[in-house]
């Protein structure tokens, strides 16, 4: 599995909404090279399934299966959004984990993404951490 790089997070963001939050998080994707721009109807259409809203204000959106040709090589980027953003059901998002994954990748990366940030207390640090270093350590630690 790729390792998330240290560059591929960003904090202090801003998103007024779920479809802007995820607009942001696959250009940088795209910024990052791992997708082309088409992933993002993939990821809207994921969303309509059924929610990526983890637990702990994390949300971990990624493609449905037929955008997966989009992707040029597996990766995730971290996004913070300090005042978060309305994810639905109540439910708001501090950090938003994007996935690109091909094949069943993504279930690996979402089950590594689930221990390491299964605990209430460090999800709320890290939604205002100013620390890069601060996510990069807690999220890898199970990689």
């Amino acid at each position: 599995m790729s390792q998330l790089l240290k560059s591929h997070i960003f904090l202090q963001q801003f998103a007024p909404s779920k479809y802007q939050a995820l607009k942001l998080a696959c250009l940088k994707l795209v910024e990052a090279g791992m997708v082309c721009p088409g992933y993002f109807h993939g990821m809207c259409r994921r969303e309509l399934l059924s929610s990526t809203y983890l637990d702990n204000g994390i949300a971990v959106p990624h493609s449905v299966p037929d955008t997966r040709s989009e992707i040029n090589y597996s990766g995730m980027i971290i996004i913070q959004f300090p005042r978060g953003v309305n994810w639905g059901n109540n439910d708001r998002t501090f950090l938003l984990c994007a996935l690109a994954a091909r094949g069943k990748e993504h279930l690996q990366m979402l089950s590594h993404l689930a221990c390491s940030l299964d605990d209430t207390d460090l999800c709320r640090k890290l939604a205002v951490t100013e620390e890069v270093e601060h996510i990069y350590q807690s999220v890898t630690r199970l990689f």
